[in-house]
């Protein structure tokens, strides 16, 4: 089973993440919580944190979701300090995807969760899921710089089910992991 249930995106996903305040005015559009999961059926990661040491400002970046002046804002829990500007990746394949229900995370353009940042290795980690299964699977793919699921480091090339709520951190960047269902539900509470 494809971990956003067939649901391919063009290239990559940069013009399809965008903020919670984005998905409340999708989510007031689509009322019910069946039609959401429908049209969303996929997993997603909101920022929580994204540290831009002055150091690297201007050339490392999140290529996927902060252009130039997202960088230049806050550094702990959205650009802006408000919730609703956190940024939230679908957690989706692109097109240019080799593998079949895996979902990529690294520091190159071949991935299709691309964080452009020097901690984060090439090919730091993946999303999967198997079938029959809810929740998506996170794998560490060696990293440099690990990765966390609520504040426990990943061995490397170990596995670890994701369960609605979990957080995650690829090296110093900090996400909430939520299913489709999940997400809905957390926009509810902040309408």
């Amino acid at each position: 089973m494809a971990i956003e249930s067939g649901t391919r995106y063009p290239v990559s996903v940069e013009s399809y993440v965008q903020t919670l305040k984005g998905y409340l005015a999708i989510q007031r559009t689509l009322l019910d919580k069946e039609l959401f999961v429908e049209r969303h059926p996929h997993s997603f990661l909101i920022q929580t944190s994204h540290p831009y040491p002055d150091e690297v400002k201007g050339r490392s970046r999140f290529v996927t979701q902060i252009d130039e002046n997202h960088a230049e804002q806050g550094k702990n829990r959205s650009p802006s300090g408000d919730i609703l500007t956190s940024w939230v990746f679908p957690i989706v394949s692109c097109d240019t995807q080799r593998f079949e229900g895996i979902v990529s995370v690294g520091r190159t353009t071949s991935n299709d969760i691309v964080i452009d940042y020097p901690v984060i290795s090439k090919l730091h980690a993946h999303f999967s899921r198997s079938p029959g299964m809810n929740d998506c699977i996170l794998t560490d793919a060696n990293s440099a710089n690990r990765t966390i699921v609520n504040g426990v480091s990943l061995e490397p090339r170990q596995s670890r089910e994701l369960n609605d709520g979990d957080l995650v951190a690829f090296g110093v960047f900090e996400f909430a992991y939520h299913t489709a269902s999940g997400f809905f539900d957390l926009l509810e509470k902040l309408r």
